[in-house]
């Protein structure tokens, strides 16, 4: 906080403009070299540091977890969130500035239109899967590595991935030729290192378009 404070106060020296900072922190074991750092922590911490607004200081759990009572009273509960690399979501807890007029967030946050989502069914070349509400980030891409393989030369070795938050499934594209998401309605929509949330039933194109007819798409139900 006393550093947001310092830069959001004072101008920079010469010039009359002001610095906001976006913080992200996460906590572990780091490798130093030639006066830089490296290490799984540092690029989480950056991944975190990109979710953060201005004058704002994310941090993670595993951070929180060593923190005294009276420092994680000063937190409270912000997102989870997917990181590249790792299968299990990140809880995120936001550094509450003692000047900011603070939104309480609920312990959970329900839908009030009964149309919640539980489950996603995929269905490629006739293999079909089925995520549940509880499962990790499921990946689709080229890799052999990847949870269902998608062939193709268009299409990233792990090119998207399918993650389930609050209440209902999510398309996250982290490709170099994208996604394209078409409803049941017929409108197609492309995604490149963006998301989209996937209602009721349409296709998934990994790197074109499904009209291209290339064999590579996807269907998506959910129920």
């Amino acid at each position: 906080n006393h550093i947001h404070e310092t830069f959001c106060t004072e101008a920079v020296s010469g010039f009359d403009i002001k610095i906001s900072l976006r913080i992200g922190i996460d906590y572990g074991e780091i490798v130093t070299r030639d006066n830089d750092v490296f290490g799984d922590v540092v690029n989480v911490a950056a991944r975190i540091a990109n979710i953060a607004v201005a004058n704002q200081t994310i941090v993670s759990e595993k951070l929180i977890m060593g923190l005294s009572y009276d420092l994680r009273n000063k937190t409270r509960k912000y997102d989870r969130i997917v990181v590249k690399g790792k299968t299990d979501l990140l809880t995120l807890f936001e550094v509450m500035r003692e000047d900011r007029d603070v939104t309480v967030m609920r312990n959970s946050i329900t839908s009030t239109h009964g149309n919640i989502v539980q489950s996603l069914h995929l269905i490629y070349k006739g293999k079909s899967v089925t995520l549940q509400s509880n499962s990790k980030a499921f990946v689709l891409g080229r890799s052999v590595n990847s949870d269902l393989v998608v062939e193709g030369g268009l299409v990233s070795r792990s090119h998207a991935y399918c993650v389930y938050r609050r209440e209902k499934f999510i398309l996250i594209d982290q490709s170099t030729n994208g996604t394209f998401v078409k409803t049941a309605e017929g409108r197609e929509v492309y995604l490149r290192r963006e998301e989209i949330p996937l209602i009721g039933r349409g296709t998934i194109s990994l790197g074109e378009s499904a009209r291209m007819d290339n064999g590579q798409v996807l269907q998506f139900i959910c129920v």
